[in-house]
């Protein structure tokens, strides 16, 4: 239960900043001359899908710091 209200509690603390932020940005875009072109704004799709060989020098890199 203590679980459960403490989900609830941080879901509606994150509603509350999304529209905080929302608000900020609306009151902001209002003060500027120029508008930035809307896809500047969009999040993308998805990002890039890495490639194996990223994967694995990623795992290299990872290696290598922990070998230090």
């Amino acid at each position: 239960m203590a679980r459960e209200i403490g989900a609830a509690v941080k879901h509606k603390k994150n509603e509350h900043n999304a529209r905080a932020w929302l608000a900020w940005h609306v009151a902001a875009l209002q003060r500027q001359k120029k508008l930035p072109p809307l896809q500047n704004l969009l999040t993308r799709e998805r990002p890039r899908r890495q490639t194996w060989q990223e994967q694995l020098k990623i795992v290299e890199l990872w290696q290598a710091v922990l070998d230090k």
